[in-house]
């Protein structure tokens, strides 16, 4: 008699009698499985590193931390390239510590990695590590490295982000129309920053001295603003107020462009009234304007940006403070009386 057949077949009996108990336990919901909650979702570096990451774009980007490779990328054709997108993603540990997103139509637009906040022990958390770089390349997505180390302001986050994505801006831009001798209508689209700042004040300042007086903001098709853009524009309504110049004035903003002047105190400022909005007529050609210029250049105009955007309120001195005291080389200053 073949006493390990007999085994055998005893052995799968009882084992799929015992399947077939448990299915049917847990098809009358008498089956329960054990969980318990999961630990914080986030080291203690990356929460902090996360909140000074989220303050700093909250205007610009939607932050979303550890989102895992697949979300982020597609496999592009042949054997090898999607043999190492399945290794990668098989990996549970394997996950992009930052993803931006654009809030207009939540793209992605950029990573940024937290380095040093896990080290990588082993060989195979290491192949993790240093493909992620390669990996993001090949897919054209944007890298910023952050040391975990370094203790960062959201304002010096927010440059080093923003001077890594030099595309971000391909849907963005100023355009123009030349109303009459005095009065020209500007459009912003997409994103009025700090890259098209200065292109929009060095254009405006030019036309002054051509005669034009009356500048019409149109930021219907922009949807957020920085900063710097706001304070540009308070620097030069404000000049042109002083010196009984003209005047600059938004028409047709956005919801978002809207509520972030509401935020600022801005809006009783530079919006206005429907009555003094000028008509576009169809014979009405809109010119694009677009300037390249040094980073040096840019710093000035920044600051200068922000020193005027302080001034505008007491409300936004406290705000950012800590922005001009970055943009001036100098370390933050604590006032006890503000504590």
């Amino acid at each position: 008699m073949n006493w390990g057949l007999i085994l055998a077949v005893v052995v799968g009996i009882l084992g799929l009698f015992t399947i077939g108990f448990y299915m049917g336990r847990a098809r009358r919901g008498v089956l329960r499985v054990r969980y318990s909650r999961g630990g914080a979702w986030l080291s203690e570096d990356e929460h902090e590193f996360f909140d000074v990451l989220h303050e700093a774009l909250k205007n610009v980007f939607h932050v979303f931390p550890k989102v895992r490779l697949e979300e982020l990328v597609e496999a592009r054709s042949g054997f090898l390239a999607r043999l190492r997108f399945e290794l990668l993603s098989l990996s549970s540990r394997y996950h992009a510590d930052f993803a931006l997103f654009d809030p207009h139509d939540f793209r992605i637009v950029g990573v940024v990695e937290l380095d040093g906040s896990f080290p990588a022990e082993t060989g195979w958390a290491k192949w993790i590590e240093n493909n992620t770089d390669a990996t993001l390349r090949s897919a054209r997505i944007p890298l910023v490295h952050f040391e975990s180390a370094n203790r960062l302001s959201c304002d010096e986050v927010r440059h080093r982000v923003l001077d890594a994505l030099p595309a971000r801006n391909s849907h963005s831009g100023v355009r123009y129309c030349r109303l009459d001798a005095e009065r020209v209508w500007i459009a912003m689209q997409g994103e009025a920053i700090w890259h098209n700042s200065i292109v929009l004040r060095d254009f405006v300042q030019g036309l002054q001295t051509e005669g034009v007086r009356f500048f019409f903001l149109d930021l219907e098709s922009c949807h957020l603003m920085d900063s710097t853009f706001m304070g540009t524009l308070i620097s030069l309504s404000g000049k042109m107020s002083s010196e009984s110049s003209g005047a600059l004035v938004i028409v047709q903003a956005s919801t978002n462009c809207r509520r972030q002047l509401a935020l600022y105190g801005l809006d009783s400022l530079l919006l206005a009234p429907e009555e003094d909005i000028p008509l576009l007529s169809e014979e009405d050609k809109m010119l694009f304007l677009a300037r390249a210029m040094p980073k040096e250049e840019m710093r000035r105009a920044i600051l200068a940006a922000h020193e005027a955007l302080v001034a505008s309120s007491e409300e936004n001195r406290l705000r950012f403070r800590d922005a001009l005291d970055f943009l001036r080389g100098k370390e933050p200053e604590v006032n006890p009386a503000d504590n």
